[in-house]
């Protein structure tokens, strides 16, 4: 069991959670309840090693067997902040912005939350929906300093959209059913990284996770350095992403040599100038790029 932590490259052995400071965002694939809480305890435990205060989310009925503990606080989302409603991301990202500060009033770091998933069930949101929401909570997690974990138990979430919120965090513990193939998350403001390989299997996950990223931005960073490869699929993605939002500026950082010159031999270097190839900070990689779909030129 491996856990892929929030700096590119880096990768650490189940259970090494003091390598998991403020800021991880992770995605707990959990196959057996006992394993589960037996790790959440030492989740938990790292996050008072780290002054931080300590949160649980769980389905409102499982809420009264929690187990009595002061230095805890349980809540279901879908009752103590959407008043039953379906789930809000804004309010959900106020929510964690303002009990973070409160933490901090009160003498702790930040705050560690463990959220069983299952409190969805009673307000489910579609995939889509809830990749999106995933996605931009990794935005203000790496803004709050904060240790999130999202954990998704494979009996009640299907496959697919386990493999799309592993691809949506960039922690992931647990034995994922269905690897998706490439991870996005947030670098900074504005900059995300992108790592793996877009294809045709994947694309509609990459298209919707650059909707996501660049909603309500007029300039997206995306750092490239360890995306291994693009078919045209994901190229295309990008092409209509910038057709679609002409006042978007789009910058490509560290992209492979093979990406670029894929760019510029369908003449989209011309046709759509405000996407631009920022010249690699060091050295080089020869990510792979493919035609397993219809030419680039359809997508102009």
């Amino acid at each position: 069991m491996v856990v892929g932590v929030r700096d590119a490259g880096h990768v650490a052995q189940y259970g090494e959670l003091d390598r998991w400071g403020p800021g991880s965002h992770v995605c707990c694939v959990v196959d057996s309840a006992a394993e589960f809480e037996a790790w959440t305890a030492d989740c938990l435990a790292d996050g008072v090693v780290h002054g931080e205060k300590l949160f649980r989310f769980a389905p409102h009925a499982s809420l009264k067997s929690a187990p009595a503990d002061a230095a805890v606080t349980w809540a279901d989302p879908h009752v103590a902040f959407l008043g039953r409603g379906p789930v809000d991301p804004q309010v959900m990202y106020a929510m964690f912005r303002r009990e973070t500060e409160a933490a901090r009033r009160e003498g702790y770091r930040g705050l560690r939350l463990v959220a069983d998933m299952d409190w969805l069930l009673s307000c489910p949101p579609s995939r889509a929906e809830l990749a999106d929401f995933e996605l931009r909570l990794d935005e203000v997690v790496r803004e709050l300093g904060a240790t999130v974990v999202c954990a998704y138990r494979t009996g009640h979430f299907d496959a697919d959209t386990i493999a799309e919120m592993v691809a949506v965090h960039p922690a992931t513990v647990g034995a994922v059913p269905a690897d998706p193939g490439l991870r996005m998350w947030n670098v900074a403001g504005g900059v995300w990284e992108v790592t793996g390989e877009i294809d045709t299997l994947n694309v509609e996950v990459f298209e919707r996770a650059l909707a996501s990223m660049s909603r309500g931005a007029s300039l997206l960073r995306l750092r490239a350095s360890g995306l291994q490869f693009i078919a045209v699929d994901g190229i295309q993605a990008l092409v209509r992403l910038v057709r679609s939002r002409p006042d978007l500026r789009v910058i490509v950082e560290d992209a492979s040599l093979a990406f670029r010159r894929c760019w510029t031999l369908f003449d989209l270097d011309l046709l759509l100038p405000m996407v631009e190839f920022h010249p690699e900070p060091s050295g080089h990689h020869s990510a792979r790029v493919g035609s397993s779909a219809a030419p680039v030129q359809e997508a102009r």
